[in-house]
């Protein structure tokens, strides 16, 4: 197993993941391309390798990072193939993606059954299901190791209000 010293975060928010990583020993990067959170990161933390870019933007060299933490970002971009393929290029053998994202076949199970009208808006442009997440990836060159499948609290949340209204 790889030893984990370089990290970057795509779509690092405040910068608290990155703070996080920095005070544990990491040298970590972050990737933010919302200015308002990219500058409040800079306010709130003293990280130097936090960039106002597009992970589309984002130019590394091969082999930079031992793990990339991907959090719900994936569902956001205009070509999620060719990030993976990036992202790929810029992990060292034997790194680690963190990838989280929503799950189609959730949604669909769930709030398709209350709502024929439902949407996953505008700002996401693809919902991966577990499996076609799997194909992506492993199109990209990545060994899947482990998944894990919870509940969204955006979800629970849902739930509870068109419970209300019903």
């Amino acid at each position: 197993m790889i030893q984990i010293r370089e990290i970057c975060g795509f779509g690092s928010g405040d910068g608290a993941i990155n703070d996080i990583y920095t005070s544990a020993g990491f040298i970590s990067y972050g990737i933010e391309p919302t200015k308002s959170l990219y500058d409040l990161s800079l306010k709130k933390y003293s990280i130097d390798n936090i960039m106002n870019l597009t992970v589309e933007e984002a130019e590394f060299e091969e082999n930079s990072f031992d793990l990339i933490h991907f959090w719900h970002v994936i569902e956001h971009l205009k070509n999620p193939f060719l990030v993976l393929d990036k992202i790929f290029y810029w992990l060292k053998p034997g790194g680690i993606l963190n990838i989280g994202t929503p799950n189609a076949s959730i949604l669909d199970n769930y709030v398709g059954k209350f709502s024929k009208n439902y949407s996953i808006g505008y700002y996401h442009t693809f919902i991966f299901s577990k499996n076609n997440l799997d194909i992506a990836l492993k199109k990209a060159g990545f060994d899947v190791t482990y998944h894990t499948i919870y509940p969204s609290s955006g979800l629970k949340r849902f739930g509870k209000t068109l419970g209300s209204k019903i």
